[in-house]
């Protein structure tokens, strides 16, 4: 039996094929525009508290890494401070007491190749800027150490890949959020809970084995996750 060959089926299957390729390209874009608009609006209500202390976690593993002689891995991390990319993050810092010139100067010494041990005085200025910028700002202590601790398990969690360090970045920011918190901590107003929140982030601190230095065998996510889950109910 002979098939029948029928142009308008054919015109038919192509208009058909056209339809739905225009349709998925309007579904795909509207799930990109949503997608923008939650990144967005997720910018947008983060407080300068919290946003401040993201940058500071990011700062204090940098400096960490510096001191450690690791300029290379320090380099990404200081760049928060200075960059055009993490312009947000310092919205509205400016005039609450922020010195970017601290922070332009330890990233003129990284490209200098220059050692920690002659800019040590520079490094310390550059960390106690930030604590005195979060005292200025304030905020809810509590919630900010959740809001790091919450940080600092994301990060951790997309650090690891079959019990390895397959993000050391990712690695290395976890443990300078815990750093902050630690700060925060010690800011709590209920003296008691300040100092057993404090405690318990130290301990929990101890967990980045070697710092934010690579490891070869880092502690489980789920681990860094249960302890920061307990030390928020505490909060």
């Amino acid at each position: 039996m002979l098939s029948t060959y029928s142009p308008i089926s054919s015109i038919f299957v192509i208009i058909f094929s056209i339809l739905l390729n225009i349709l998925g390209l309007i579904i795909n874009k509207s799930f990109a525009n949503v997608h923008e608009k939650e990144s967005h609006k997720s910018e947008i209500i983060l407080p300068i508290s919290h946003r401040l202390a993201f940058m500071s976690g990011h700062v204090e593993v940098g400096i960490e890494l510096y001191k450690l002689g690791e300029l290379k891995m320090a380099a990404p991390h200081l760049l928060h401070p200075v960059s055009e990319t993490h312009a947000e993050e310092r919205k509205g810092l400016e005039n609450r007491g922020f010195k970017a010139d601290i922070f332009e100067q330890v990233s003129e010494s990284l490209n200098k190749n220059l050692p920690a041990s002659e800019i040590d005085s520079l490094l310390n200025r550059a960390s106690n800027n930030l604590n005195e910028l979060a005292d200025n700002i304030g905020g809810d202590r509590k919630e900010i150490i959740k809001f790091l601790l919450k940080t600092a398990v994301e990060e951790y969690d997309l650090s690891i890949n079959n019990n390895l360090i397959a993000n050391i970045g990712e690695y290395q920011d976890s443990w300078g959020f815990i750093k902050v918190a630690m700060h925060h901590a010690k800011e709590i107003s209920d003296t008691k809970l300040s100092k057993e929140i404090l405690i318990n982030l130290q301990k929990l601190h101890v967990y980045w084995i070697n710092g934010p230095l690579l490891v070869e065998n880092p502690v489980k996510p789920l681990i860094i996750k249960n302890i920061a889950n307990t030390i928020s109910r505490k909060l």
